[in-house]
């Protein structure tokens, strides 16, 4: 998981799906990771923060977290809001059940998930003649 997510520096905040949960306290102990998981039953891991009745938008600001991990249980709407809040060049990690989103390009896909990469929005600038 750890290199799937890209987790080559410590300290970096990373979201986990329930399905995902029990790599969360270890991601903590081994990385210093900072994470929050969600849609997970009961207390948390010792260190983890654990998000409840978020439906399908989640209380983080846009590029909040390095990376993602998903199950194939989320509505599309849920996976766009996943996307949001991870950063640009970080990584989300799905179920082949799950449709690669809008604004995630694929990095690696086996039987069972894919790893893609954020991309940065697009910016555009308006031109005017003078």
């Amino acid at each position: 998981l750890t290199a799937l997510l890209g987790l080559s520096e410590a300290g970096l905040p990373v979201l986990l799906a329930a399905a995902f949960a029990a790599f969360a306290e270890p991601l903590v102990a081994q990385h210093d990771a900072l994470v929050a998981v969600f849609g997970a039953a009961g207390p948390s891991p010792r260190g983890v923060g654990n998000v409840s009745g978020h439906g399908d938008a989640l209380p983080f600001a846009d590029g909040s977290f390095h990376a993602a991990a998903l199950d194939g249980t989320h509505s599309a709407a849920l996976v766009a809001d996943v996307v949001r809040c991870v950063r640009a060049g970080g990584r989300v990690l799905a179920a082949v059940s799950l449709a690669l989103p809008p604004g995630v390009r694929e990095l690696a896909r086996d039987e069972r998930h894919w790893v893609g990469e954020v991309l940065a929005p697009a910016i555009v600038v308006p031109l005017r003649r003078a």
